[in-house]
């Protein structure tokens, strides 16, 4: 990831999947350990929920490309 004069973060795609992020929280004098975060649209959570035997339906979209889903697992 890189980061431009203005604040915006490029991420390099060759590194993996381009949501997939390594995050580091800091406030005041504590710093936490280094943590994955994913970002994901939700056709590929749906798509990947499917799969993997869960429905997944969305609630709530945002203003900026976010959204709040539930993912249920379904009966067998």
């Amino acid at each position: 990831m890189f980061e431009n004069e203005d604040g915006e973060y490029w991420v390099d795609a060759a590194q993996g999947y381009y949501g997939e992020m390594k995050y580091q929280l800091n406030y005041n004098d504590q710093t936490s350990d280094v943590f994955d975060w994913l970002y994901v649209d939700y056709n590929t959570l749906q798509s990947a929920a499917a799969v993997n035997g869960f429905a997944c339906e969305l609630l709530h979209t945002g203003e900026h490309y976010d959204y709040l889903a539930k993912l249920t697992l379904e009966k067998i």
